[in-house]
């Protein structure tokens, strides 16, 4: 599967007008998913201390499979440590955070990612604050870490895009409602989800309450 010109300008268009209010984020999901075969998209967070994270925005995901993920399975999923250590901004597949062969000998896979979801994935790190990561990931049913690199590539390039939209939403509270209301504090953890610069543009509850304490 290639990725078109066209493609990659189309999702970067959802970006903006879900920024915007003229569409939502789940049509931007709902797109990313279809790069890759079997796609089903999700922007999400975790702690990488805690082991906590969950899956609240998604395309192809069932409720199941999001609850399941949240309640249990984000403490066991093994391409968690890698990715709260690599470069923010920068789309990699699955194979990057931890080899296959390892991989497909996890309870994470055999248990819950195989019979529900698929075979591997590709993602990005959008923020990061003291342990506690924003990121955007794609699964598949397809293995091939080559074939899905293309997808990873796009992803590092829809990556300033997002950036941007998180910026603008410090200045417009509209898209902080839709995504840090549905997302950030939906959770318990302490996330302070940042620009490029460093700078907090949305608190989760936990973190919001330490800002109060220490007069941020």
């Amino acid at each position: 599967m290639s990725i078109e010109a066209a493609v990659e300008s189309r999702l970067a268009d959802r970006i903006y007008s879900a920024m915007l209010r003229e569409t939502t984020w789940q049509s931007f999901l709902d797109g990313l998913a279809a790069t890759l075969p079997d796609g089903r998209s999700t922007l999400f967070y975790h702690d990488v201390d805690s082991g906590a994270g969950a899956w609240e925005l998604t395309s192809g995901l069932s409720a199941e499979v999001v609850s399941g993920y949240a309640s249990h399975y984000a403490k066991l999923n093994p391409w968690m440590p890698a990715a709260s250590r690599r470069r923010i901004g920068v789309g990699v597949v699955a194979e990057q955070m931890l080899p296959r062969d390892q991989f497909v000998k996890t309870p994470f896979y055999n248990d819950f990612f195989r019979p529900m979801i698929g075979e591997s994935a590709v993602g990005v790190t959008l923020a990061r604050e003291r342990g506690q990561s924003m990121l955007l990931s794609i699964t598949t049913s397809r293995a091939d870490p080559e074939e899905n690199q293309e997808v990873a590539d796009l992803l590092t390039r829809l990556a300033p895009h997002l950036r941007r939209a998180f910026r603008y939403a410090d200045r417009r509270s509209a898209i902080a409602i839709e995504i840090g209301r549905s997302v950030c504090q939906m959770s318990e953890l302490g996330v302070v989800v940042v620009d490029e610069v460093g700078r907090a543009i949305n608190f989760g509850a936990r973190a919001r309450r330490w800002s109060k304490r220490v007069g941020s």
